[in-house]
């Protein structure tokens, strides 16, 4: 009899343990899913923890433009261009590669510029806008005038008269077509030509073919 009772009080205990045992697990298992449920959801992106429920920055949508407007296009750059210097027909291309006979030296050499057959006095004219850059005698191509264009650009205008208008010298500035000069005699190693204008173009110092930007025609043969 008393064996029963030592037996019931031990299964009892027995009862007690794993019911305990039952009931914090229980607890357990409830404070981690109510845990879980107040936090928010997160994932990972490489070594980085990314919250993905919490606030996220309100998007901004750019200022729309009036109906019917368009914003402005981006300015184009402008395109270098050029006037006749002088009215006249072409006699001389422009050459730097190819040697040419020239009848005044009785030589070949290449030819800078172009040459401008045209009357004795006639007006030179500026071939763009620019600032007058050097007005000076050279001691081959007679009188010249140099005017710069701005970007790289210069026109040299050779076998001028010695004679210029009122105002043209260096610093002026000067409009496209404004008068600068007349046709002369003065380059010594032209000087068996025709009246004519030798005209020159650079760039950054380096010469250009003048008939890139102008476009003249040759005299019919008769």
């Amino acid at each position: 009899m008393n064996q029963s009772f030592r037996i019931s009080d031990k299964a009892l205990r027995i009862s007690l343990i794993v019911g305990s045992i039952l009931l914090v697990t229980t607890v357990l298992i409830l404070s981690i899913a109510v845990g879980t449920s107040r936090h928010p959801e997160a994932t990972t992106t490489g070594s980085y923890l990314t919250v993905t429920d919490s606030p996220r920055p309100a998007t901004t949508t750019p200022p729309s433009t009036e109906a019917g407007t368009k914003p402005d296009p981006t300015p184009e750059k402008a395109v270098f261009k050029l006037t006749r210097p002088v009215d006249g027909y072409l006699t001389a291309v422009h050459d730097t590669e190819t040697l040419s006979f020239s009848i005044t030296m009785q030589d070949y050499r290449t030819h800078t510029g172009i040459d401008i057959e045209t009357e004795d006095g006639a007006a030179v004219v500026a071939a763009a806008a620019g600032t007058v850059t050097a007005a000076y005698e050279d001691p081959m191509m007679g009188y010249c005038i140099e005017i710069d264009h701005g970007d790289g650009y210069v026109t040299v205008y050779r076998n001028l008269t010695d004679t210029v208008p009122d105002g043209i010298e260096v610093g002026t500035t000067v409009r496209a077509g404004q008068l600068i000069g007349a046709v002369g005699s003065s380059a010594l190693i032209e000087q068996a030509e025709l009246p004519h204008l030798h005209f020159e173009l650079t760039r950054n110092d380096e010469q250009i073919d003048p008939l890139t930007y102008l476009a003249y025609e040759e005299r019919a043969e008769e």
